[in-house]
C-alpha cells in the first residue's frame, strides 16, 4: 500500500507509468474510485524485492512530511468553513476525479503526527471514500487470493510496526505491507494511514 505522492489518480499514472516507468496494480482516487491498471496475474514494479510477491496499491494523496515541512500541505488542503477539504495547486490543471463535484475531507479533521521509520512526520488522513473502497478490495483479494490476510505486521505487544521489516519478517509476513515495511527510506502510507479501520472492514465484508 502506497500514498502516490501525486495528489489524484491521473497525475499519478502520468508520473508513475509515463515519467518513471513504474506501475502498480490498482490506483484508488480521492472520492474512492478504483482503477485495475495491470493483471494480478504480472508483477508490478513498484517495491523493490517485494515485487514478485505482492499486489500494489497507490491511494491518491499529497503524502506525509517531515513536521517542519508541514507549509508542503497547504496547496492541498484547507479550511472552507465547514472543516478542512481538499484544494489542488495552481499547476494541476486536470483532477480527473471521476464524481463531478466532488469535496474531499479527511477522514479526521487534524493532522496526523507520527514516526515511520524513526521519523516524526505530518500528514492528514484519507478520505472515508478511499477507506471505504480500498476496504472492498482488501476483501476482494482476500476471496481470489486467500494467502493474503487481512493483517498488518505487528510487534510482540500487538501494535503496528512503522519501519522497515527485517528479510526473515517480510518473507514470513503474508498480509497487508505499507511501502515502508518493505523498503528503507519510505514512509508510505504515512502515520495517518488507519490500518485498523482498513482490517476490521475488510473482514466484516469478507463474511
Amino acid at each position: 500500500i502506497h500514498f502516490d505522492a501525486s495528489g489524484t489518480s491521473r497525475r499519478c499514472f502520468e508520473v508513475l507509468h509515463d515519467k518513471r516507468g513504474l506501475s502498480v496494480h490498482f490506483m484508488l482516487d480521492l472520492d474512492g474510485t478504483i482503477y485495475q491498471t495491470l493483471d494480478l496475474k504480472e508483477r508490478a514494479w513498484h517495491a523493490t524485492t517485494a515485487n514478485s510477491r505482492s499486489v500494489g496499491i497507490e491511494i491518491a494523496q499529497a503524502g506525509a512530511f517531515p513536521v517542519a515541512q508541514r507549509r508542503n500541505l497547504e496547496p492541498w488542503y484547507t479550511n472552507d468553513g465547514s472543516g478542512i477539504r481538499l484544494t489542488f495547486p495552481d499547476w494541476l490543471k486536470e483532477t480527473g476525479i471521476a464524481t463531478p463535484g466532488f469535496v474531499g475531507r479527511p477522514a479526521r479533521p487534524e493532522p496526523i503526527i507520527g514516526k515511520v521509520q524513526d521519523s516524526e512526520l505530518i500528514q492528514y488522513d484519507f478520505t472515508p471514500q478511499q477507506y471505504a473502497a480500498l476496504a472492498r478490495l482488501v476483501a476482494t483479494l482476500n476471496r481470489a487470493l486467500p494467502k493474503i490476510r487481512i493483517d498488518y505486521p505487528k510487534d510482540a505487544d500487538g501494535n503496528l510496526v512503522p519501519r522497515v521489516l527485517s528479510a526473515d519478517q517480510l518473507r514470513e509476513h503474508t498480509g497487508l505491507l505499507g511501502h515502508y515495511h518493505v523498503q528503507r527510506g519510505k514512509v508510505d502510507p504515512g502515520p495517518a494511514f488507519n490500518w485498523d479501520s482498513v482490517v476490521r472492514e475488510a473482514n466484516r465484508l469478507k463474511k
